[in-house]
């Protein structure tokens, strides 16, 4: 399984966001069908990310991306 996300627009997206999907995570992996061992939690948000959810995710780069309203929209160079 290669991700697991949850998407809001106006929302800011915090720990509890990555919480759950941690733990439908959980859930997949215990079903026994489909290896988890390097599904990347994503978060993806129009609102932004508070300061605890950015820390995860720099905390465990390989685990949890972020994804925000400038990636989404970003204008081409």
């Amino acid at each position: 399984l290669l991700s697991i996300g949850e998407a809001t627009w106006g929302e800011v997206m915090g720990t509890g966001h990555l919480e759950r999907l941690r733990r439908i995570r959980d859930l997949i992996t215990t079903g026994g069908r489909y290896d988890t061992t390097r599904t990347r939690l994503v978060c993806y948000s129009g609102a932004g990310f508070n300061s605890e959810l950015a820390a995860a995710a720099t905390t465990a780069p390989d685990e949890v991306t972020l994804v925000g309203f400038d990636d989404l929209y970003r204008t081409p160079a």
